[in-house]
């Protein structure tokens, strides 16, 4: 993506980029110098696993710049990027992060200087951290690239890139041109061992087992075999053998790039030697935290982390992230300029595990709790006690200002789901004002009793918790029972009407007067029913495990009013079955005697 591309994709960059061209377009002399972009230091010798540092600089001949962009080009199978940064850079905002590829051999950058721009000799683009792979020459040149002056226009002053070439040590000597008259030996040629590896079979690959096997086939013929394992590339057995046998394993190998070499015997001469590259990393990421940053806002949600590492001899690959029982997914690296914004999380108490992952597959963890707050809790002020069926009403009450408030409905007596989806019959929609006002209109309900309950939303898509609940009865229990009763009720005469629900009362009376004066007869003979008493203990059991039910649900999210007025009740009804079942046992023992 180029600079001009990336200040239309981001509008900060781009205000930032025409308030200083604006600012500064009448004061720029007219004529405009000559950059350069150039790699510092530009040669340097290295070992094997070396690590060194080169900078991306850019030199201005006197002129102001305020962007710059640039993709460089390097042999992956002599050296590879570790790390990217623009610490130090005089870049103020970057139109694209700093990118690199190990597998392409590319590193990019674009970047944007504020008012009055840069002018100097050796400014600070990019610091790029390389590690010697493989002996031979690598070079580091670019590919593309573009510095624009701070001439109101983004004229591109670039007229020259010089890139770096670094030598890695250990290459084996230059094998010497045949002359005409000589001609390769078959025989020589026919003994270049074929190695394979099972254990660390990809020479490009780090391996956390630092136990190689080798195998290979033994020529017809063969007296023996001579090998070594060295930390360079052009390593040589020796002239003495070490056993005819095809494979051969080693323990404990370090960490770090190193080689088999291997030659074969055969009439008393030793043929060409094999080398096989393999890479061992036993170590995993060095251990690090996860720390939350940002403007302190609690009710954010989608917090900022910040969490990176390194990895001494692999370099960590990739990073991944899992928040509370989760999913893992992959995370970009997050230093401190460019933090990671969670996905939206619901209030509460998120548990946040980062995994550090090498190029070996190894790990390293570290855990965060973060806590989301709730937005102002919805509070229900007006509301009808009673309605009739099919009657729509009005409910007020206050929330977050400027918030979405959803007010739902479902049948009293049930404990709602967590999403509660599957549990609401009414769900609607009202906006808070600035003071934090709202009110919705309830459609009509059917018949029965109600709860009522609402939660809010802001633009960011933090939510609050829900509010307490109201009851709200639709159509009258003496009226729902009447309109049960057959039609022939309703044909009866008034006053016949009245008197055939004067005798039921006068029954219903009548049956109370004696449950009430011959109850205690009734729970005696009840207690000596020994068939009551496994029934009791069912009873008990089945009223703890809703409560312990009801104990999960609340480590997940807060009771609702009417789950903690449940749980009291269950637990008082627990006690009193108790005492029956503890009475019943005693009973039933002196009868037993």
């Amino acid at each position: 993506m180029s600079i001009k591309e990336g200040l239309l994709r981001k509008p900060n960059i781009r205000m930032y980029a025409v308030m200083a061209a604006a600012a500064f377009a009448f004061c720029l002399p007219s004529a405009v110098r000559a950059a350069t972009l150039f790699v510092s230091p530009a040669t340097g010798t290295f070992r094997p696993n070396d690590t060194f540092t080169v900078t991306v600089r850019t030199n201005t001949q006197g002129a102001a710049v305020n962007a710059a962009e640039g993709v460089l080009r390097f042999d992956p199978s002599r050296v590879f990027v570790t790390s990217v940064t623009t610490n130090g850079s005089i870049f103020n905002l970057n139109v694209q992060e700093p990118d690199y590829s190990n597998t392409d051999g590319t590193i990019s950058f674009a970047g944007v200087i504020l008012n009055p721009g840069y002018s100097g000799a050796s400014g600070t683009l990019l610091t790029v951290t390389l590690r010697a792979r493989t002996p031979g020459t690598a070079t580091l040149n670019f590919q593309s690239g573009a510095v624009l002056a701070n001439d109101g226009q983004g004229t591109n002053v670039l007229t020259s890139m010089n890139g770096g070439t670094y030598t890695v040590l250990g290459e084996a000597a230059p094998t010497p041109a045949a002359s005409p008259a000589a001609t390769p030996s078959p025989v020589r040629d026919s003994l270049l061992p074929d190695v394979t590896s099972p254990t660390h079979p990809d020479p490009n690959r780090w391996y956390a087992s630092n136990d190689p096997r080798f195998t290979w086939i033994l020529p017809t013929g063969v007296d023996g075999v001579s090998w070594l394992i060295a930390p360079n590339s052009d390593g040589n057995p020796g002239n003495q053998l070490d056993g005819l046998v095809s494979e051969v394993s080693f323990t404990d190998q370090p960490d770090g790039a190193t080689y088999f070499h291997i030659k074969f015997q055969r009439n008393g001469a030793f043929g060409p030697i094999a080398h096989f590259p393999f890479n061992v990393d036993t170590e995993p990421p060095l251990p690090f935290t996860v720390s939350r940053v940002g403007s302190g806002d609690e009710t954010d949600p989608r917090p900022q982390l910040m969490f990176t590492t390194t990895d001494a001899t692999s370099g960590v690959q990739s990073y991944r992230m899992r928040i509370g029982d989760g999913d893992w997914f992959d995370v970009p690296e997050s230093p401190a300029e460019r933090p990671f914004r969670m996905p939206v999380q619901a209030p509460g108490i998120h548990e946040v595990v980062v995994e550090a992952i090498d190029a070996a597959g190894l790990t390293a963890r570290a855990t965060l709790l973060v806590t989301v707050k709730s937005i102002t809790v919805p509070v229900i002020e007006t509301y009808p006690v009673q309605v009739s069926p099919g009657e729509s009403f009005r409910v007020t009450g206050t929330a977050e200002p400027e918030s979405t408030v959803t007010l739902y409905a479902y049948r009293a007596g049930i404990i709602p789901a967590a999403d509660l989806d599957d549990d609401v019959v009414a769900r609607v929609t009202a906006y808070a004002d600035e003071h934090g006002n709202w009110q919705a209109v309830v459609p009509g309900l059917a018949t029965g009793k109600y709860r009522l309950g609402a939660v809010s939303e802001d633009v960011r898509g933090a939510v609050s918790y829900p509010s307490e609940t109201v009851t709200v009865r639709v159509g009258s229990w003496l009226a729902r029972q009447i309109k049960s009763l057959p039609h022939w009720f309703a044909a009866l005469p008034l006053l016949a009407r009245i008197l055939l629900l004067l005798a039921i009362a006068g029954l219903f009376w009548l049956l109370w007067w004696l449950l009430k004066h011959h109850r205690r007869h009734i729970f005696v003979a009840a207690k000596s029913d020994e068939r009551d008493s496994s029934r009791l203990e069912a009873i008990i059991s089945d009223i703890e495990e809703e409560l312990a039910a009801v104990a999960r649900l609340s480590r997940s999210r807060p009771l609702y009013p009417e789950e903690r007025h449940l749980v009291t009740k269950l637990s008082r009804y627990r006690t009193a079955l108790k005492k029956i079942a503890g009475t019943k046992k005693r009973t039933t023992g002196k009868k037993t005697k």
